[in-house]
């Protein structure tokens, strides 16, 4: 995939993508939002998680491909950071998740 799929504008994430962003729920219910997504016929879903939920945007990427096993898979990943508005800088990672046909 050569085409930028994720840009940050202001402090802000914009894509053609749908994208989740990991907040304070559990990992199951963000897996869960992905799947039925997919079913409803999206191609491609854009996870982040920022800060804290780095980690747990990995835990939703493992869950999916324990239940869906192959019909998940990663297109691409982007790790960066963003300036909040006082100045500080928050990491975050991006994965682009697709079905597989």
């Amino acid at each position: 995939m050569s085409e930028k799929f994720l840009t940050v504008v202001n402090g802000r994430f914009v894509s053609k993508y749908p994208m989740i962003i990991v907040g304070r729920e559990s990992p199951m219910t963000y897996a869960t939002e992905i799947i039925l997504r997919l079913n409803q016929g999206v191609d491609r879903i854009i996870l982040i998680g920022k800060g804290r939920n780095i980690s747990k945007a990995a835990v939703i990427y493992n869950i999916l491909r324990s239940k869906l096993r192959d019909a998940v898979n990663i297109d691409e990943i982007t790790i960066g950071s963003i300036e909040t508005q006082n100045r500080r800088l928050i990491s975050y990672l991006a994965v682009i998740i697709s079905r597989r046909s």
